[in-house]
């Protein structure tokens, strides 16, 4: 088998169920798999169950990896996935106990032990052997998950999940005689009063039942002692022993049982304390652990993204002119990334603060075909900056900061934006904040626009934005293209059809003064994808339109029959609508 290849092992297994052919992959890969998942999981109890977990999802793929020629890369990855699954599970369940013991301690004030004892025998009855020993364990004889997990022979986070599970059936349980009834009451309620101090003399009357014989001798020897005594003097002695000693039974036993309740109160109370102070370290730490590997995964994800865009664009340029140096490309990309970066500087009124999120791949995906020789190439460049961080701004971090906030605050929404800065992932200022506003208040519709973007630094060139609990939308404008395109319209709609060929031809059908090389820009496009027929003949209807709203051009083709007023414009509206294609481009 040593000498056998990963290859032949898996056959082997899969084919026949050898099992030495699949220890010898444990033996081969096990130190492996195990210090992957310790790195990302950080425990390790939690890391020997991920790496079960791994070899038993390698046992279940043993027939399609036979092909694989690096088992080791198929391992690395279904570990790192199980593990963070683990971790991911793990924070949920440790954040679900937090909330619950902070949003339901005050309730076990307003659940008496006469409300619950009634069922409290019958609910465990219900319960697995297994479950109903870890919580007459814990709760009972006061052990810890430490000390449960060496009684059952199972480890720390073993005992801990079986523990939790045990108190959920138990909760079911209360739930189907119609109590609902929250964790920490079962915390706090349970240890103090499940144990009732037995009457002091029980134990004496059993130990009489079964060892008489000797208590019944002794009984008779003090009888004949007292026996000389009259019996005047025998009843004032019992009874003035009985008074005197039923009086001070009774105030012991109640000042007794008082100090043991308020004993074991405190006690318990400290170790839900503690219980709580370690679970939400224990929180702390696995989140941490997640964030960094998920923020260190992105950064790689977005390096080998920015990676593969440029060199895309090497070979494109290669291509285009066969003898460019290799290094070109990206030279150019870097040169014209340097000159936007130079030319923001000089219009700081065209910077937003969301600006600092943007990464490299978002300043190249900017300059890609940009003109910056121009004012216009700028403008336009910028615009796809500022929407590529608007977007990263509010549909990730900003929906994520939202998400946190209303799992903390019983799923209702702040009553502004500045309350969710402590949520989000990396430090936010309230000048990125007041460029939105919150649409909602109480518990959030999902169906529903939840923030949008409300501030926009360049009336011409920019970018709209919203978001809701499920979703996002934007849409980029240029309003110095749409009056040429509503010029043009306008132009063929009086011409036949036919589109212009010179800016001159559009000088007087533009709505604001546009320069010779704007407009010829612009007109190039058009042309190289002129609008169809029917556009055209709307083209009446589409002025009316723009001039109503500012300039803008509508989303949907629907949006225009306002503003139609002739049989054909109809017609031709709705054979656009039927090719469900935007009335502009």
């Amino acid at each position: 088998m040593n000498g056998s290849s990963d290859q032949q092992l898996l056959r082997d297994y899969g084919e026949c169920r050898s099992e030495p052919a699949f220890a010898e992959l444990v033996r081969r890969y096990v130190d492996f798999v195990f210090s992957v998942a310790l790195r990302i999981v950080r425990d390790r109890h939690l890391a020997e169950d991920v790496t079960q977990n791994a070899f038993l999802a390698l046992a279940e793929n043993s027939e399609k990896l036979s092909t694989v020629s690096a088992l080791s890369g198929w391992l690395h990855r279904t570990t790192r996935n199980i593990a963070l699954n683990a971790v991911r599970t793990d924070v949920r369940r440790r954040i679900r106990e937090q909330e619950a013991v902070a949003m339901n301690i005050s309730a076990a004030a307003d659940l008496t032990w006469e409300e619950i004892s009634p069922h409290l025998d019958a609910a465990l009855d219900q319960l697995k052997c297994s479950d109903r020993d870890v919580v007459l364990l814990r709760f009972i004889h006061g052990k810890s998950a430490a000390e449960i997990a060496k009684i059952i022979s199972v480890s720390d986070v073993t005992a801990q999940k079986r523990l939790n599970r045990a108190i959920d059936r138990l909760r079911n349980c209360f739930k189907k005689r119609g109590l609902t009834v929250a964790a920490p009451v079962l915390f706090l309620i349970l240890p103090a009063k499940a144990i009732q101090a037995a009457p002091s003399g029980l134990a004496i009357t059993i130990t009489t039942a079964l060892f008489g014989g000797a208590i019944r001798s002794a009984a008779i020897l003090g009888t004949c002692k007292a026996i000389t005594m009259t019996t005047t003097q025998k009843t004032l002695v019992v009874l003035s022993l009985a008074a005197a000693l039923g009086t001070g039974l009774y105030q012991i036993r109640q000042s007794s049982s008082r100090q043991k309740d308020a004993l074991l109160y405190r006690q318990q109370l400290a170790r839900v304390s503690q219980d709580l102070q370690e679970s939400q370290q224990a929180r702390d730490a696995a989140r941490q652990s997640l964030l960094a590997t998920e923020r260190a995964n992105d950064q790689l994800r977005r390096q080998a993204a920015e990676v593969y865009k440029l060199r895309a664009e090497v070979s494109q340029l290669r291509a285009a002119e066969g003898t460019v140096a290799t290094t070109s490309p990206m030279k150019t990309l870097v040169n014209q990334v340097a000159l936007l970066k130079q030319k923001l500087d000089q219009m700081p009124d065209r910077r937003i603060p969301e600006i600092e999120f943007a990464t490299e791949k978002d300043w190249v995906n900017a300059v890609s075909g940009a003109d910056l020789r121009t004012e216009d190439g700028v403008r336009e460049a910028l615009s796809k900056l500022r929407e590529g961080t608007e977007n990263i701004f509010l549909n990730e971090m900003m929906k994520t900061a939202i998400k946190k906030y209303l799992a903390t605050n019983d799923y209702q929404l702040p009553s502004d934006l500045s309350k969710l800065k402590p949520y989000f992932d990396v430090p936010v200022s309230d000048a990125m904040l007041q460029r939105y506003q919150l649409l909602q208040n109480g518990k959030p519709d999902n169906a529903a626009d939840l923030v949008k973007l409300t501030t926009f630094v360049d009336d011409e060139h920019d970018s709209t934005h919203a978001m809701s609990i499920n979703g996002a939308w934007g849409s980029s404008f240029n309003k110095v293209q749409e009056v040429i395109q509503m010029a043009a319209l306008a132009f063929a709609s009086e011409n036949g059809g036919q589109m212009p060929s010179e800016p001159s031809q559009l000088a007087n059908y533009l709505t604001k003064p546009v320069d010779a090389a704007t407009t010829q820009k612009y007109l190039e496009k058009i042309i190289a994808d002129p609008p169809t027929a029917e556009v055209v003949t709307v083209a009446p209807a589409l002025k009316a339109y723009s001039d109503t709203h500012n300039g803008a051009l509508p989303r949907n083709p629907s949006d225009l029959r306002p503003y139609i007023t002739t049989p054909e414009q109809m017609a031709a509206l709705e054979k656009q609508e039927g090719n469900s294609k935007p009335i502009s481009k």
